[in-house]
């Protein structure tokens, strides 16, 4: 059952104003986020892609409110962001399990302290429950395989019935078999849940199987260089002839390529050659 709506879902999940992000390097300024002006919907799904340096993760962190160090504002559900909170659930690329706790205790991890061990055992169990580790409460992280690691991780965000869930490459460390089944798990989950999703990811394909929206970033300073809908019924296949279609202007929406012509193109550590010129839209992983 997905959790009971606890904000106003008459404005926007995300709106995120900022004017800039700047770091210091050798003593010198360094752009790391232009200005963004964009908005998420409630129950939208929006994937964000872009070459590397393109500020994905640095915009990710601040609106999880790991990094309040810009200029401008983000509101979730109209309240100003000003650090973490319980209802915007975070994964990592990295499952991040706590080698000498169980599955069950680092699930538990996620929750407030305040509830009383009956409750957090309930949220413990309902959330391994939706990812399908129910059984595998006392387990330890070590021997579980990465898809069931990934799986705990996303449970932990899961347990504080987020409305929220922001996900940081969830799938990139996982082998392609394995990263195929937990994109339709994750797609389940959010859809099933009624979530609000904001999804870090290289992968094009990705992208566009799981998400509402794709914003294109480009940078440094990283902005927004495109937004484009998805308006494809799911499932979706990356051999659909309409996810090609959108991978191809995706793609010259990053490299500013002319479609048709075959690239190899690198989206942060992944290089990959994409016909946009073949019908079936083969990929070669080098």
């Amino acid at each position: 059952m997905a959790p009971e709506l606890r904000s106003n879902a008459t404005v926007p999940a995300l709106a995120i104003r900022i004017h800039s992000k700047q770091v210091v390097v050798d003593r010198k300024p360094f752009g790391v986020l232009g200005a963004i002006d964009l908005d998420v919907q409630h129950r939208e799904i929006v994937a964000v892609v872009g070459t590397s340096g393109a500020g994905k993760t640095s915009l990710l962190r601040a609106v999880a409110g790991l990094d309040m160090a810009y200029d401008g504002e983000i509101r979730s559900f109209d309240s100003v962001i000003t650090g973490p909170a319980r209802e915007r659930g975070l994964v990592f690329q990295e499952h991040r399990l706590m080698p000498w706790m169980t599955v069950a205790n680092n699930v538990a991890y996620s929750l407030p302290s305040s509830d009383s061990r009956a409750t957090m055992r309930d949220k413990v169990r309902g959330a391994l429950e939706l990812v399908g580790l129910d059984g595998f409460e006392n387990a330890w992280p070590n021997q579980l395989s990465g898809g069931m690691s990934q799986r705990a991780s996303l449970a932990r965000a899961l347990a504080t019935a987020p409305e929220i869930l922001l996900l940081d490459e969830p799938l990139g460390a996982l082998d392609s078999l394995l990263r195929s089944q937990m994109q339709a798990e994750l797609e389940r989950l959010v859809l099933d849940q009624r979530l609000t999703a904001m999804l870090v990811t290289h992968d094009v394909d990705e992208a566009i199987v799981l998400a509402d929206r794709v914003i294109v970033m480009a940078g440094p300073p990283g902005r927004v260089v495109a937004q484009i809908p998805v308006e494809l019924a799911r499932p979706r296949r990356p051999v659909d002839p309409g996810v090609q279609s959108l991978r191809s202007e995706i793609l010259e929406h990053l490299h500013g390529q002319p479609v048709g012509a075959r690239q190899s193109v690198a989206i942060g550590s992944d290089r990959t050659t994409v016909n946009l010129a073949a019908p079936s839209g083969a990929e070669n992983d080098e």
